[in-house]
């Protein structure tokens, strides 16, 4: 399954009277979308519960995946940052992972360096 999928449509019925049905995987649950993500006459609705929903968790714009951990979600952090919510900044110039040149002074920034 995709790893952003937290809930799913099921086709009741095959397409074109044939043997393949419509499985639409879904990045968000019913509590987000309660008038798309249902049960009704057409498809079954099945989901999880979103630990990335309305609230989610990760900092600095990391990407927010529900499940994976006892916590119930990840968060993947950009270049740069680190920690269980992407809230720590990587002291590129510290760690020396800098590409900064030989003569240069590399400064860091949240996230990044100059």
């Amino acid at each position: 399954m995709n790893d952003n999928c937290v809930s799913a449509n099921f086709k009741k019925e095959p397409e074109n009277e044939g043997n393949d049905y419509i499985c639409e995987l879904n990045n968000a649950t019913h509590l987000e979308h309660d008038t798309d993500l249902i049960t009704d006459a057409d498809f079954y609705y099945r989901g999880s519960k979103n630990a990335c929903g309305k609230n989610p968790p990760c900092r600095n714009n990391a990407t927010c995946q529900s499940g994976f951990t006892i916590k119930g979600y990840r968060c993947l952090c950009p270049p740069g940052l680190e920690g269980e919510h992407c809230e720590k900044d990587i002291d590129e110039c510290h760690k020396n992972t800098h590409d900064c040149h030989l003569n240069a002074t590399c400064q860091n920034t949240n996230g990044s360096f100059v």
